[in-house]
């Protein structure tokens, strides 16, 4: 990417953006007209040079007229002077189209790339006001790639909507003088054409809508599925998961049909321009002639009409063409405009936030809430407050009162779903809060959500968070949030990138760097969601007493915090203010302000600690730390040109017996509707000889050719554009599809998710559209060069002998072009990728973005990335651009060198051969300019293909072939589960993360797992699924080696809840029951179970929509928990399902584990050790060794128990 020449300053943002923002915030209103209006002069020139290249082509038949009547005359020195004068005339009629045709483009280009790096800003823009419920289903992702590419697209075609007619007319005009009323034709069948067309069109929009909505939903659904993929592999939904997205898949194709077939509707009313219309016009030339007893068809009239029916064609080809893809352009215009004038969310945080007073408030009004507290000592202020959120009429919260001093610390207590988290998000502003009274401060506000937000960066960068660096505090952040021995343990230190979504950090370590970059921002405000639920107890109370204690930096600080709970915890001690909530979303404040115990020592003890928990990777993999150098050998696999094998391999998917019997219909196709131009030459001939002879015989054939290649273009349009391309699009996606199913959980944490979206989307659109529509419009060009070479040929036989050299040109121009083209191509989606996951990590993380007021940041951040995006896309046009130019200088010189030819060779031939040569050079040079041009297209397009192939190629496997075989069903019946010796890694060039661990599971024993963050918990989980590398050692299950056992089987057979509640988009009946296994009554009755039917019934039952705000935290994880009551299987396998949970869920999700898995092999990783209290068996890790094991009673009565010792923090 660093060697690309710099672009134009001026197709870049600082230039770009601001010309349309200025208008559009001025004036809301048409967002396409505000777009071109904001670059008028690019606009002008472009039409400038476009007007001059209508001049130059429709010069072309009057040249050809002059040439055929001077090949006619006798040889004179006057006239031989004048030939010689014709080669002058050609080269500034060729040169200056080619000329003028390329300085068009150029503009139009330019047009095209900053009008796109507007949009994409805007669209940006407008997603940071998103509601939170919108951005679950936001189409921001799409309306910045799909819609956008398509607006480009249309406004290729900007000045040929307005040129084309004017070249029309003019050739209308020089053609009534050929054909008097022959003339009419063309006319009438032009208009039938454009009413036809404009018809069609207007029809496009509806399906063109429905079909983006559909790919909409499917991307939306692969990049969920993407980002939570290690829930989908411990849960075992890879297949299912899989199965939906392949459906959606094919009514996706399903609904595309409508709008392709429309738009072959569209290429039919194009075609039939160039097939019928010389007919027509010829028939009445002709018959008017005779009937007036006049001459009939001359060489001269016949070949210059043919010329001007050629440019006829070609003009009202471009016009129908552009229609569509205009309409296109406009209706995705009107999309993102209808994103833009959505309604914006408004909270009390700004861009920089800093301190301002929102509202003013009385001694009075404080009084009644607060009556000791003075006006000034206030910071938020909440009287008779409720909560609901955006499309819910019931409120979550209902009279809230509450009044917090500034420098104080409350605690925002409940139980599941009582509204702790809707209430922070109400002082954000995320949520609808309605008050009486409503009053914050400061705007100066800090947020830590329950899952923590972290963009794809090193530690550092996250928690100074766009901050300028300051070293004391830092160090005193780090320290104060127990991260200093994480961070030793870590390869590169701070500098280590967290990965997407945090994925190189554990669940505890996450909460960790969040709390870091808020207490780094030193905001007044503080907001903590739930922050200590994935923390250890030791961990928890180290992290509480350095910050909520006396001497605490929070309290150094002055920084006042609200913290949600629904546990008892270290921190509540210190908390000077309780707000209790329950179930009915009422609430009741208490002062809990009492004398503070000062832990520093015990506190401090971890940060400095004798042997703190090592950096073991328990929820993520060590490989995203070498994440730079795999994401660059994936890239330099992607790199490697499209070569025949992908060709091959694109048409093997749409069927070889289809692709075969479109080229020989195009053959078919291209034969008769180039033929006429022979028969026309025979004709005029032979009515020299014999006027008006056979003439029912000439015009029946020449009818009959016409018609046979209506139908054959239509059959073979109807081919590649529908049947072919619905086989090769449900194929692709599904090689990627299980290509992604059967990756390692490795891959995901070491690779851009933007780069593997691009595959669904940017791949996926090439399949659907590019590929096919390049494809037919290159084999449609191959037939008919083929066919008019021999014409040719037959026309100056000379000029065959130059073909060879002429193509060997073609050859070397096509090979330089292809050369750039693909690696800019290939640079062009590699800049996309960043670009797309800022769209997407933006999309998850608004809440604190908004919180942090780190909007500007984002937005430098983004237009960056657009800057880079910018450059090969622009240079990609630049190339198109040089190809077009060279072509069209090489047609010059063909026409300069038959002209020569045509003098050298004067009166060895009849003028009708040469006219025939001409109007062939003309059609064949069109077709050689198109093959090459759409050649180069479907080369480049045909990348997408590459790239499938190459994902599917060097993507790893889970499972190696030859070295697993399927069990038996019924395995797992028993439920023994034996680990001997077990040594893993994340990477081989690490420390292990388990160390010779060596347990028995007996069936039906329920077993504990605990020990400190990083101690190696998850791991063990993720090893018993086979999701990291086992280096040494056995798991058996049931005496099988689960090591031969095919990992998606595994998980299958296996129950497991992972800690993160994983949730699709869709509703509530897919969420439970993705692989469609059970009836309704029977997920009515799970969620009975976990108690959560009576609110899912409320809000639309089995069909409600899974969104923000239907269920807490805490109610979600319940809801996983329910999802696996029916399914049967004697291993059960809980990863912190109550890390959210309050006392009575805690019971609750206890009682199921006792009741409902009382026969099953249960093994549950705990923080909360009264979890597990009742447990059989306790397994306690440390540095990723098993250390200690045993019944709950035998290492509660030791003299010296690593687990007595995390049970008694635990209770203080």
């Amino acid at each position: 990417m660093g060697n690309l020449p710099r672009v134009d300053r001026k197709v870049l943002t600082s230039y770009a953006v601001p010309k349309v923002y200025e208008r559009w915030e001025s004036n809301p209103q048409s967002l396409m007209l505000q777009s071109l209006q904001a670059y008028p002069m690019t606009l002008l020139r472009g039409g400038l040079c476009r007007l001059f290249t209508a001049l130059f082509v429709t010069s072309q038949p009057l040249l050809l007229k002059r040439t055929i009547r001077w090949f006619s005359e006798p040889s004179t020195p006057v006239s031989d002077a004048e030939g010689y004068g014709l080669i002058g005339a050609y080269l500034v009629v060729y040169g200056g189209r080619a000329v003028f045709t390329a300085l068009a483009q150029h503009q139009n280009y330019r047009l095209i790339t900053m009008i796109r790096a507007s949009l994409v800003s805007l669209i940006y823009d407008r997603t940071l006001t998103l509601d939170l419920v919108e951005a679950k289903e936001s189409a921001a992702l799409t309306l910045m790639s799909t819609d956008v590419e398509r607006i480009g697209q249309g406004l290729q075609f900007v000045h040929e909507i307005w040129a084309t007619p004017a070249e029309f007319g003019v050739a209308i005009f020089l053609l009534q003088r050929e054909v008097a009323l022959g003339s009419l034709a063309p006319v009438i069948i032009v208009i039938v054409a454009i009413v036809g067309t404009v018809l069609l069109s207007m029809k496009i929009d509806p399906h063109q809508k429905e079909w983006i909505g559909a790919i909409e939903r499917r991307i939306g659904s692969t990049t969920d599925m993407l980002r939570n993929m290690r829930g989908v592999k411990m849960s075992g939904f890879e297949d299912a998961l899989t199965s939906i997205l392949q459906a959606m898949r094919v009514k996706e194709v399903n609904i595309s049909r409508a709008t392709k077939l429309l738009f072959i509707g569209c290429q039919v009313f194009s075609t039939a321009t160039a097939t019928i219309s010389p007919v027509l016009g010829f028939t009445i030339y002709v018959l008017m002639q005779k009937a007036q007893g006049k001459p009939g068809l001359a060489s001269s009239n016949a070949f210059t009409s043919l010329s001007l029916f050629s440019i006829l064609s070609s003009s009202v080809y471009i016009f129908l063409t552009s229609v569509p893809a205009i309409f296109s352009g406009i209706s995705c215009f009107a999309r993102v405009e209808n994103y833009l004038v959505s309604e914006n969310i408004t909270g009390p945080t700004d861009a920089e936030g800093q301190d301002s007073v929102a509202s003013s408030i009385s001694a009075e009004e404080i009084s009644i809430i607060a009556p000791k507290i003075a006006p000034s000592d206030y910071i938020l202020v909440i009287r008779d407050g409720s909560v609901r959120w955006k499309g819910q009429e019931k409120a979550v919260l209902s009279q809230i009162n509450l009044c917090i001093e500034q420098g104080s610390f409350c605690v925002i207590s409940g139980p599941v779903g009582s509204g702790k988290s809707s209430l922070l998000y109400a002082i954000l502003g995320e949520a609808s809060l309605k008050a009486n009274t409503f009053h914050i401060s400061t705007t100066s506000i800090a947020y830590c959500q329950q899952s923590p937000w972290l963009p794809d960066i090193s530690v550092k960068e996250c928690v100074l968070n766009g901050r300028d660096w300051d070293e004391d505090l830092y160090k005193r952040v780090i320290h104060a949030c127990a991260l200093s021995e994480d961070l030793a343990q870590l390869s590169a230190g701070d500098q280590t990138k967290v990965g997407y979504e945090g994925g190189t950090l554990s669940g505890g370590q996450r909460q960790r760097v969040a709390l870091a970059r808020a207490l780094y921002s030193r905001r007044r405000l503080l907001l903590l969601d739930d922050t200590f639920s994935a923390l250890d107890p030791k961990t928890e109370k180290s992290v509480s007493g350095n910050l909520f204690s006396s001497s605490g930096l929070l309290r150094e600080l002055g920084t006042t915090v609200i913290c949600t709970t629904g546990k008892p915890g270290n921190s509540n001690k210190y908390a000077d203010y309780t707000l209790d909530l329950n179930k009915e979303g009422e609430a009741q404040l208490r002062n809990t302000q009492k004398d503070m115990q000062d832990d520093e020592i015990e506190a401090s003890t971890y940060s400095r600690g004798q042997n703190g928990p090592k950096k073991q990777e328990e929820d993520a993999n060590h490989e995203s730390n070498q994440s730079a150098e795999t994401s660059q050998e994936h890239e330099l696999a992607q790199k490697s040109v499209p070569t025949l094998s992908s060709m091959i391999f694109y048409l093997r998917s749409t069927g070889m017996g289809f692709f075969a019997l479109s080229f020989f219909l195009s053959l078919v196709y291209s034969f008769w509707q180039n033929f006429p131009t022979i028969w026309v030459n025979q004709w005029t001939q032979y009515d020299a000889k014999h006027p008006y002879g056979d003439l029912a015989k000439y015009i029946g054939v020449y009818i009959l050719c016409a018609v046979l290649a209506l139908v054959t273009h239509s059959v073979v349009t109807w081919l590649v554009m529908v049947l072919m391309v619905q086989r090769s699009a449900q194929g692709l996606h599904g090689i990627l599809l299980k290509t992604v199913a059967r990756a390692p959980m490795s891959y995901f944490e070491s690779v851009d998710i933007g780069t593997i979206t691009n595959h669904f989307s940017q791949d996926m659109e090439k399949v659907d559209l590019e590929i096919p529509l390049t494809g037919v419009q290159a084999l449609f060009a191959f037939t008919s060069a083929l066919v008019q070479f021999v014409m040719l040929s037959i026309g100056t036989k000379w000029m065959a002998i130059t073909f060879p050299f002429i193509i060997a040109i073609l050859a070397i121009i096509q090979r330089q072009y292809l050369k750039t083209s693909r690696q800019l191509r290939l640079l062009d989606l590699e800049a996309k990728s960043p670009l797309y996951s800022h769209f997407t990590e933006t999309l998850s993380g608004l809440a604190t973005i908004r919180a942090f007021g780190t909007h500007t940041q984002c937005q430098s951040i983004n237009a960056e990335r657009l800057d880079c995006s910018q450059g090969p896309f622009y240079l990609l046009y630049c190339a198109q651009r040089w190809l077009t130019l060279v072509l069209n200088l090489v047609i010059g010189a063909m026409a300069i060198l038959m002209m020569g030819i045509t003098i050298k060779l004067r009166g060895s031939s009849g003028a009708g051969y040469i006219g025939l040569a001409f109007v062939n050079l003309t059609t064949f040079s069109q077709s050689i300019q198109s093959l090459l041009t759409w050649w180069t297209m479907m080369e480049a397009s045909i990348g997408a293909v590459h790239r499938v192939q190459q994902f599917e190629k060097e993507t790893a496997q889970e499972d190696v072939l030859g070295q697993v075989t399927s069990p038996p069903h019924s395995w797992p019946k028993a439920g023994l589960i034996e680990l001997k010796e077990l040594s893993a890694s994340y990477l081989s060039s690490v420390s292990p993360v388990l160390r010779n661990v060596t347990f028995t599971v007996q069936p039906g024993q329920k077993v504990g797992i605990c020990g400190r963050t990083g101690s190696g918990k998850t791991s063990l989980i993720l090893c018993l699924q086979r999701m990291i590398k086992i280096n040494s050692g056995s798991i058996l299950i049931d005496g099988l080696n689960t090591s031969h056992v095919p990992a998606k089987t595994l998980r299958e057979r296996l129950i497991c809840i992972p800690q993160d509640a994983l949730i699709f988009n869709g509703t509530v009946r897919l969420n439970l029951d993705p692989r469609s296994s059970f009836t309704d009554k029977q997920l009515e009755d799970n969620l009975r179970r976990v108690e959560l039917w009576d609110i899912i019934s409320s809000k639309g039952g089995l069909d409600a929509t899974m969104q923000d705000g239907l269920l807490s935290h805490g109610q979600l994880q319940l809801f996983c928990l329910s999802r696996v009551l029916q399914k049967k299987s004697p291993i059960v396998i809980l990863d912190e399902v109550s890390s959210s949970a309050d006392e009575e869920s805690q019971r609750l999700i206890s009682k199921i584990i006792r009741d409902d898995f009382k026969d099953r092999t249960v093994i549950s990783i705990a923080h909360r050790l009264q979890q597990i209290a009742d447990f059989d068996v306790i397994l306690v890790f440390s540095q990723g060794k098993l250390v200690e094991q045993g019944s709950p009673e035998d290492l509660l009565g030791r003299d010296v128990s690593l687990f007595q010792e995390l049970f008694s923090q635990q209770d203080k």
